[in-house]
Parts: structure tokens; sequence; C-alpha cells
């Protein structure tokens, strides 16, 4: 009979290590014809995809997307700017001299904002905007016929600092939603090969199948230990910390 594991209880990392162990041990006694090898390349392909995510390959992704992502923000930026170096040349010079006012804007944070580092460009786009978004400045680009290009920007500056803001926090090892799921499906893979294999070795015993069973009760003990050890060490905290507070309350009575 297959030990029960509390796999909700496992760390990340102690799940994919628990997975791991059992599927290196397990895979080996794999023959032709043997039922639950479906069950385990199931069960290996969940683990192989839960790693990818764990060891951050995922966000290797993201270079490419902010990469694409930060150029067409340069493109929009261009748009809009080249917009209003070419309405200074307007034959109406009250437009003329809106848009020089505003290119006198974009002067001030650098003509070529757009050849800067990334981060950089998010901070001093940041800067910009505030600046264009006096009322002002706002009603000159809507004068000057650029409200579409200065959405354009606004909207694709957001895009990129979103995706930047997406891959930080994947790689800080936040919660996200997507790996949770990945990591929900590994859980379930590996239930369903518990169950696959107690099932197939009371109706078709085969010598693997127990020596399988050996395997995953003891990579089971071993985890179970460490949970053990942990829900000690967490009782222990509560403990003491409730010791203290009694220890505050007591001498807050005395006093």
């Amino acid at each position: 009979m297959i030990k029960n594991m509390l796999l909700s209880m496992l760390r990340v990392n102690e799940l994919l290590a628990y997975s791991r162990e059992i599927i290196s041990r397990v895979k080996p006694l794999r023959v032709e014809g043997l039922q639950i090898m479906e069950t385990i390349d199931t069960f290996d392909s969940k683990l192989q995809m839960a790693l990818h995510v764990a060891n951050g390959k995922r966000t290797n992704d993201y270079t490419h997307l902010l990469h694409e992502s930060d150029h067409r923000r340069d493109e929009s930026y261009l748009a809009f700017r080249n917009s209003m170096e070419a309405a200074t040349h307007c034959k109406d010079q009250v437009k003329a001299q809106k848009a020089a006012n505003i290119c006198e804007i974009i002067r001030g944070h650098g003509w070529s904002l757009h050849v800067k580092g990334q981060k950089v460009q998010s901070s001093i786009m940041a800067s910009l905007f505030k600046d264009l978004s006096q009322e002002e400045r706002k009603l000159d680009i809507v004068d000057l016929g650029a409200e579409s290009y200065y959405q354009d920007l606004i909207d694709d500056c957001a895009a990129y600092d979103s995706l930047l803001e997406k891959r930080d926090s994947e790689s800080k090892g936040k919660k996200n939603p997507e790996n949770e799921q990945v990591y929900k499906e590994l859980r379930v893979s590996c239930e369903q090969f518990f169950e696959a294999l107690e099932v197939l070795n009371r109706v078709a015993p085969q010598a693997q199948y127990v020596e399988m069973i050996e395997i995953v009760n003891q990579c089971t003990d071993k985890y179970m230990i460490d949970l053990r050890s942990r829900k000690t060490r967490s009782e222990h905290v509560v403990e003491e910390a409730g010791s203290e507070q009694e220890q505050v309350t007591s001498e807050q009575d005395e006093s």
C-alpha cells in the first residue's frame, strides 16, 4: 500500500525534489507493455514543465517580448516627436509656436531618449508625460492633430512597464497564476500515478509495481520527516510567542 503523502503541504522546491526523486528511480523499472508506463510519462512531463518554470526559464522568454515592446514604444515616441518637429514648419505661426514649445519640452528630457537603456527610458518617459499632462500642453497636442500619436506613446509605454513588472514579479518568486497552475498539475499527475500504481498492483500484480511502491514509500517517509520537523518548529515558535505575550500581559497587570 502506498503511504499517504500531503502534497499540498510541500513547498514548491520540496514538491519538485520529491517528484524528481520518484521519477528518477521509477523510470528505469519500466518495461515494454507495462500498463503504468503512460501514467509515468504524464507525471514526468508535468515534472519537466514545473522544473522549467521553477528554474526561471520562463523569465528568459521575456527578453524577446521586452525587446519587441521597447521597440514599439521607441517607434511611437519617434512618431510623436517627429510630428511635433514637422509642425514647427506650419504656415500657421500659432500652431508652429505650439509645436516649438512642445519640442522644447521634449529636448529638455533628451531628444534621442529612445536610444537610452530600457529602464532609464521608462523613468524619463514618466517625467515627460508629467510635463505634457498640463492642460495647456494637452490642448496644444490636440490642436496640432497629434493626439493619436501621443496616446499611442502613452499606451505603448504602459504596456512595456506592465510586461517588465510581470517579469520581475515572476523572477522574484512571487506567486503567479500560470505558475501555480503548473504546480497544481504536477501534484495531480503525482496523485494519479499513485492511484494507478495501487490499482494495477491489485488487479494485475507485477514485480515492478511492488518495487515502485517501495520507492514511493521511501521517498514519502523521507519528506514526511521534513514536514513534521517544520510543523514542530512552527508550533514551538507559536508557543514562545504566546508565552511572551502572557508575560507582557502579566507585567502590565502588575503595573
